[in-house]
C-alpha cells in the first residue's frame, strides 16, 4: 500500500484540522431544539436520617439489594 504524504503537516495537527472540520460540520448540520426540564417535589422520607449522607447511602443501597 502506497501512502503519499500531501502536506508537510504533522500527524497532530492534520489531526486537530481533522477534529475542528468534523466538529463544525457536525455542529452546523443539526438544529438542535430547546431543553427543559420539569422540577417536582420528592419530598422527604420521614424514616430517614439525613444528617450523615453516607449512612443514608448505605441504608438506601441495601433496600435495593
Amino acid at each position: 500500500m502506497n501512502v503519499k504524504k500531501s502536506t508537510d503537516k504533522t500527524f497532530e495537527n492534520e489531526t486537530i484540522e481533522t477534529k475542528q472540520f468534523g466538529l463544525q460540520v457536525g455542529m452546523n448540520s443539526y438544529e438542535f431544539k430547546k431543553f427543559s426540564v420539569r422540577s417536582r417535589e420528592l419530598g422527604i422520607n420521614k424514616n430517614l436520617n439525613y444528617d450523615n449522607i453516607r449512612e443514608l447511602i448505605e441504608q438506601i443501597e441495601g433496600v435495593l439489594k
